[in-house]
């Protein structure tokens, strides 16, 4: 008898992130409130974060979008020292 045909779970793709050059309280902010606004607007991707380090996994497009993003808010850090609330 066969054995039924069970679908893979879809593979996740990676993507690294560093803070290295940003403080990393003012990307986290206090109790990671501005880290939470992040993973709020991305429900799709999930994320690994370690000191200054960030890895989140999704689709590709998912990623793309997510990276246009941090580079915006790293670059906003690295110019003005901070960003809004």
């Amino acid at each position: 008898m066969p054995l039924a045909h069970t679908p893979s779970a879809p593979t996740a793709f990676e993507k690294d992130f560093s803070l290295d050059e940003v403080n990393p309280l003012d990307f986290y902010g206090v109790n990671n409130e501005k880290f939470n606004l992040i993973k709020e607007a991305y429900p799709d991707v999930r994320f690994v974060a370690r000191g200054n380090a960030i890895k989140a996994l999704g689709e590709p497009d998912k990623l793309a979008a997510l990276a246009g993003l941090l580079d915006t808010v790293l670059n906003e850090i690295r110019v003005h020292g901070h960003i809004a609330s």
